[in-house]
């Protein structure tokens, strides 16, 4: 589904997260294991987010804004399992600078409840969102804006790590990272690859985007990037001797030497297993060299069976 109106948003929130179209506010703590949820509406969030945060277009009806927040934090208070805050520019909750609204974000999202905040704010920019969300555990922030709107997930509790889409911005970073990745496949066929990089900007930039059938999940320690994982469904066609199929299609898998044996790949493969569940595929494949047992050993401790063996014949030059 393409997200064009803020009516639409909350299934924005669970495209990203994986989550089905029953799911309502409250039950997105208990699916992902969030201590918060925080809603920021802005008048003004520049375009320029585009090429740092995953983000969407999106059309604002601002009017409504307040109108569903005020219905969402009465359900969720009825309830009783989950606490809801507001903190707006003037009433309850007041606040007179931004600094002050971001303390006091911070301080009641470090208490042990669960709760939802939503929040307005004039401007905000994509230092202020990335340093917003460093310094909250276990939280989903919503920030929404009159012609864009952008999902972050604050790492887990006691979790140094997260995956992640990764942001536009962050190509050059990935590449070095990923650099490794590439020298085993030319090491070993310089015939049939040219070892340069994974992917050029462009392809990255689209690939930034979690909208989509392609996936591109990156596995952050501290702060690195660690590894990553590519995958894409595919719709396979029935013809006379080939039944529809809808396929999970795993691309490229890697993970820094320094990480390995650490549970990484697995975290990793378990993301895109989620996803082919939640996409209703029949099976997940993947194309795995002889030149690589190590590959070959993981899948197969995931349970893939063989489904294919392809050979090969280098025909002299002369």
């Amino acid at each position: 589904m393409e997200i064009k109106t803020s009516d639409n948003l909350l299934e924005a929130v669970r495209q990203k997260l994986g989550l089905s179209k029953r799911t309502k506010y409250r039950n997105v703590f208990q699916k992902k294991q969030y201590n918060n949820i925080i809603f920021l509406y802005t008048e003004s969030l520049k375009a320029s987010i585009l090429q740092e945060i995953p983000s969407h277009e999106i059309e604002v009806k601002k009017e409504r804004i307040d109108i569903k927040q005020k219905l969402i934090m009465e359900k969720l208070n009825e309830q009783g399992e989950i606490k809801a805050y507001s903190f707006l520019p003037g009433g309850l909750g007041h606040y007179d600078t931004k600094q002050e609204l971001w303390n006091q974000i911070i301080r009641q999202a470090s208490t042990s409840e669960k709760k939802y905040i939503y929040s307005k704010v004039k401007s905000i920019d994509v230092k202020e969102i990335k340093d917003l969300i460093s310094e909250l555990e276990s939280t989903l922030l919503i920030v929404l804006g009159q012609e864009f709107f952008c999902i972050c997930e604050g790492r887990l509790k006691n979790s140094p790590w997260l995956i992640r889409t990764p942001s536009p911005n962050e190509y050059n970073k990935f590449t070095h990272m990923a650099k490794d990745y590439e020298r085993i496949y030319t090491h070993s066929r310089k015939d049939i690859f040219d070892g340069r990089i994974p992917y050029n900007k462009g392809e990255f930039n689209s690939l930034c985007n979690p909208y989509q059938l392609r996936t591109l999940l990156v596995y952050e320690e501290n702060g690195e990037i660690m590894g990553f994982i590519e995958s894409e469904i595919k719709n396979v066609i029935a013809t006379e001797k080939i039944t529809n199929s809808r396929i999970m299609r795993i691309n490229k898998l890697f993970v820094v030497p320094e990480a390995r044996r650490k549970k990484v790949a697995t975290k990793l493969y378990e993301k895109i297993y989620e996803k082919a569940k939640k996409e209703k595929c029949d099976r997940i494949e993947v194309e795995v060299y002889n030149f690589t047992p190590e590959a070959k050993a993981f899948f197969e401790s995931k349970n893939l069976k063989v489904l294919s063996y392809q050979y090969e014949l280098k025909i002299p030059k002369s």
